[in-house]
This record gives structure tokens, C-alpha cells and sequence, in this order.
């Protein structure tokens, strides 16, 4: 299985983008404001957070469908300020 660590940059291979992963084994918890409270926690599930690099919203996928063949790992590329 390819190791995935936090800081790596991955491409999107169909679009092109650029994503930083954020975390590795997220938990996510989802709430609904209103008469009907609703919490749900994802846990137990291996999520991956990932932000574009140009960016700061948060996607979340779970390892086997961030690893299914869409993304390639990027090593050649480096982060704005990040030695050479």
C-alpha cells in the first residue's frame, strides 16, 4: 500500500489540481442545527483530509477511494517556500 504522510503533495490525475494532505485517520463529526439534532461521528473509517495548495477548503476521502487510481503522488513538487 503507498504510504501517504501528512505535507505530501498529491495531483489529481483527470484535473490537474494540486492537493496537500492535511491528516491522516480523520474523524468527522457532522451536526444539523434545528428541532431534529443530529451528530454523527465517521471514526474507525481510515479518512484523508486534503486541501488544494492554493487553497483552504478541506476534502475528505476514505484511504482505499484516495487510492484508487485518481491521484498520483507528487514528490517533484515543492510548497511556496519550501526549500530546494
Amino acid at each position: 500500500m503507498t504510504q501517504i504522510q501528512t505535507g505530501q503533495i498529491w495531483r489529481h490525475k483527470k484535473r490537474g489540481h494540486l492537493y496537500e494532505i492535511v491528516a491522516i485517520d480523520a474523524m468527522i463529526q457532522l451536526s444539523s442545527i434545528g428541532d431534529d439534532e443530529v451528530a454523527e461521528v465517521l471514526e474507525g473509517e481510515d479518512w484523508i483530509a486534503y486541501r488544494p495548495v492554493d487553497g483552504y477548503r478541506l476534502f475528505f476521502r476514505m484511504r482505499d477511494e484516495f487510492l484508487d487510481g485518481r491521484f498520483e503522488h507528487s514528490p517533484h513538487i515543492r510548497q511556496p517556500g519550501e526549500a530546494e
